[in-house]
């Protein structure tokens, strides 16, 4: 069974840096479900590691949708 508190607990102690491709598909779960909790449970599952905490996911949305990017800058 998944455990999404211990996965969400180590996400939050991890400094990986996620691939564009991961990134993107972040993006597009999260337009499709707009539920940060339900990306990063299909996150894990799919990629098979820690998934991203919301902050960063919220700034990848907010990017897409103002920039056309999921890049860092801003």
């Amino acid at each position: 069974m998944f455990n999404f508190s211990s996965c969400r607990q180590r996400a939050v102690k991890c400094n990986m840096a996620l691939t564009s491709q991961q990134r993107s598909w972040c993006v597009l779960e999260f337009q499709k479900t707009n539920s940060v909790v339900t990306v990063q449970i299909a996150f894990k599952l799919k990629f098979n590691v820690d998934p991203p905490t919301n902050k960063p996911i919220l700034k990848w949305h907010k990017n897409f949708i103002e920039r056309g990017c999921v890049c860092d800058r801003g």
